[in-house]
């Protein structure tokens, strides 16, 4: 894949092929942990790592050896095995310096039970991408997933100031919201960036 093509693979994940937005992968992650700007940027980076590791791993043994003995199909196995061969040193990174990041809780089983992890390894397979630009396409999602949500947590925050009618308050306001931040980011959706 060429370089224009690696840009190309990162600026889509970003913002035409943004995860959250254009797939509804990681919705609970966007809605419960966007209260607070750190907890959204912590929960950001560790999806971020999740995701890139994940997909590059996958990526690697769906490229060189599923392609190679024909056994395609069971990529949704690998994909779910190689999240959870990738969880355990997240896991012993989070509990050695996850109290350090201002006392927020970080749960790797988060990291690992969220569906954006298994939505961006799949779609890198299926897509066909080799391993840099699924590894590219790990790393970008992230960011875009990490946009998202900083996103959406500043959103929230001018949210506790507003007036909003009494039967609006709570889940059905956050709702309203991201559906109209999602169409913010639908403005991306039909560019192709090369």
């Amino acid at each position: 894949m060429t370089f224009l093509g690696i840009v190309a693979v990162a600026l889509g994940a970003v913002f035409s092929e943004n995860i959250v937005f254009t797939h509804a992968f990681g919705i609970s992650p966007f809605l419960s942990k966007s209260e607070n700007f750190a907890e959204a940027l912590i929960t950001g980076i560790t999806v971020t790592v999740m995701l890139t590791v994940s997909a590059l791993l996958t990526s690697i043994v769906d490229f060189y050896v599923l392609r190679l003995l024909d056994m395609t199909y069971l990529r949704s196995l690998v994909c779910v095995l190689f999240i959870a061969l990738s969880i355990a040193p997240l896991s012993v990174l989070i509990k050695k310096y996850g109290k350090s990041f201002r006392g927020l809780p970080v749960s790797a089983v988060e990291a690992f039970s969220n569906t954006t992890v298994l939505g961006v390894c799949l779609f890198a397979t299926n897509i066909g991408y080799n391993p840099l630009a699924s590894l590219v396409y790990g790393l970008f999602a992230g960011v875009g997933f990490t946009l998202a949500i900083l996103f959406f947590s500043i959103v929230r925050a001018r949210l506790k100031y507003s007036k909003t009618p009494k039967f609006f308050d709570g889940l059905p306001m956050l709702l309203i919201t991201s559906g109209l931040v999602a169409l913010v980011f639908s403005v991306f959706e039909g560019m192709k960036f090369i």
